[in-house]
């Protein structure tokens, strides 16, 4: 008895984790909000592995954005993203800048890394929480100006190093 062989499933290891494919999802099937704030929404979710976040209740799962876990919506726009502390990674997508309504920004105490995109300068926001992340700011005087203007924020600190692209966007922004 002692020489019988052990059943496949015994002798079977697990596999190792595969990175999640990004999210597809279908944002014309949402009416609660705009299509470009449900496609900033699916972009953020894809950008900072989504899948893997700690709380995800609701992201892609529904076609009601304003009921998906850290969203608040308020006559119809997203006003607040709340995703403290829920395992965030990788980097900030630029379509979060086409949430217009947005006013309050918690991204704090998760692993984002990379550069604040340019196009959070369309935003008026109240509150920008960013702080025990490694994102940068871009340092030039524009994006500065526009953290500076926000009443309740907290930050990393962490200027980006200027790359030959970033040093010419803001100029390309404002040829537009």
């Amino acid at each position: 008895m002692a020489d019988q062989a052990q059943p496949a499933a015994a002798q079977t290891q697990a596999e190792p984790a595969v990175p999640a494919e990004p999210a597809a999802f279908d944002c014309s099937a949402v009416s609660e909000i705009p299509l470009t704030e449900c496609q900033a929404l699916v972009a953020l979710y894809n950008s900072t592995n989504g899948a893997n976040w700690n709380n995800k209740g609701g992201w892609l799962a529904t076609n009601t954005p304003c009921s998906w876990y850290g969203v608040a919506c308020t006559a119809g726009h997203v006003t607040n993203l709340s995703l403290s502390y829920n395992q965030l990674s990788g980097s900030i997508p630029p379509q979060l800048g086409n949430l217009a309504n947005l006013q309050e920004l918690f991204l704090d105490h998760n692993p984002l890394s990379g550069a604040l995109p340019y196009s959070l300068t369309n935003l008026s926001l109240e509150y920008f929480y960013f702080d025990n992340t490694n994102l940068c700011e871009p340092g030039d005087a524009v994006f500065q100006a526009w953290l500076a203007g926000i009443p309740n924020l907290r930050r990393t600190g962490i200027i980006c190093q200027p790359s030959s692209a970033t040093r010419y966007l803001p100029l390309l922004l404002r040829a537009r």
